[in-house]
């Protein structure tokens, strides 16, 4: 049996916490953004700062490429180790959420 070692890489794994918190800060910014119709200033400031963090997700893009950078295996290989883990959840997560919303708006919400 073949046990995978990962290798640890300082800055991918400070740039990634970093990035976490900036997807945190980003969604924390939301709410701000949403009183567009009643608090201006507040609005306009949920707007700064929400741009000011949407580097997270490039962040996370630009660290999938350099990790994967270094792996030479043919394009189907690439496809057929990762579809799995894609597709399952995929569907999973595309019956689920319709079931749940059903169930939140007939049986949860009081009209």
């Amino acid at each position: 049996m073949e046990i995978n070692k990962r290798e640890n890489i300082g800055w991918i794994d400070l740039l990634r916490v970093t990035a976490c918190f900036l997807v945190v800060f980003a969604h924390c910014c939301d709410p701000f953004v949403a009183r567009f119709d009643t608090d201006r200033p507040t609005f306009l400031q949920g707007c700064a700062l929400g741009s000011a963090v949407r580097c997270c997700v490039p962040l996370f893009v630009m660290m999938t490429g350099v990790l994967l950078f270094p792996v030479r295996n043919g394009m189907s290989e690439f496809y057929k180790k990762r579809i799995g883990r894609i597709v399952v959840p995929l569907i999973f997560w595309s019956v689920m959420l319709p079931v749940l919303y059903f169930i939140y708006l007939n049986y949860i919400t009081t009209t």
